[in-house]
């Protein structure tokens, strides 16, 4: 299980199956307590052929607090052909931060 530095900026980075200029739609949902606490879509993507890399801002971190659980991770795509898919879900274990906030 990987984990998920809270109050650190982080860029995650996902191999997909066709290169970014053949998305018509992405999400990359992130999803703690059984909510959806982020989603990133195509336009906050940056990509190198089938690989697709996310930022993730000090806000977007500190949105997982250590005690509220696992971190599931799931994207769903659309290509400009239409064939829409999904992967599995990934999982992601949040850390503990001492210094609270954006610094």
């Amino acid at each position: 299980m990987a984990i998920l530095s809270g109050g650190c900026t982080l860029t995650h980075s996902f191999t997909l199956p066709c290169p970014g200029q053949e998305l018509a739609a992405l999400y990359i949902t992130y999803q703690q307590g059984g909510a959806t606490v982020l989603e990133k879509t195509l336009t906050d993507c940056a990509f190198e052929g089938a690989l697709a890399r996310v930022n993730l801002s000090q806000e977007d971190t500190l949105r997982f607090p250590a005690s509220g659980g696992p971190i599931r991770i799931q994207l769903r795509l659309r290509t400009t052909a239409g064939t829409a898919l999904k992967s599995g879900v990934l999982t992601a274990a949040p850390d503990e931060l001492l210094k609270e906030g954006v610094i």
